[in-house]
């Protein structure tokens, strides 16, 4: 197993949800160790909590809250994502963790290194920290989080699975 990451990574709302929902949260701690949101992300995670039935996350102290203010360049996003690429950018991440299209598309505009769920996933199994990924990525479609069948048979495959 590798050592936990030093560098700061930022992460999305539904990077969250996703592996909440997966019963895979933990490894989000176990791949970077610390993990920072801004309250906006915080905010959505919550709402979707009740609705969803997400684990309580305010007791995980690997994940650090900031309070951001959108900048410009990213305002035309949905609020969580626009105030999670200003916290990565703010704090110079080493990673923005964010699926959506959209997004994806202003980290990388910004200059931002991106890492989605699969990315996590496949991560992980490669640290040992999980022994296979196509269970977690199975649950995925119960939370009615889609990815390209493409993305997911290169990341199977790169898993080994």
């Amino acid at each position: 197993m590798t050592q936990q990451s030093s560098a700061i990574v930022v992460a999305d709302t539904t990077p969250l949800i996703t592996l909440a929902g997966a019963g895979a949260i933990d490894l989000l701690h176990l791949v970077f160790g610390e993990v920072h949101i801004p309250e906006q992300v915080w905010n959505e995670y919550e709402k979707f909590r009740t609705q969803m039935t997400l684990p309580d996350l305010s007791e995980a102290t690997w994940l650090h809250r900031h309070q951001v203010t959108i900048a410009p360049p990213f305002s035309p996003l949905d609020e969580g994502e626009a105030a999670a690429l200003t916290l990565a950018q703010s704090l110079n991440a080493k990673i923005i963790r964010i699926d959506e299209r959209k997004g994806r598309k202003a980290a990388t505009a910004a200059q931002l290194p991106i890492m989605g769920t699969l990315g996590l996933l496949l991560r992980a199994k490669q640290e040992g920290h999980v022994a296979a990924i196509k269970p977690i990525i199975d649950q995925f479609a119960r939370l009615n989080r889609y990815y390209s069948p493409h993305l997911i048979a290169q990341t199977l495959q790169a898993a080994g699975e």
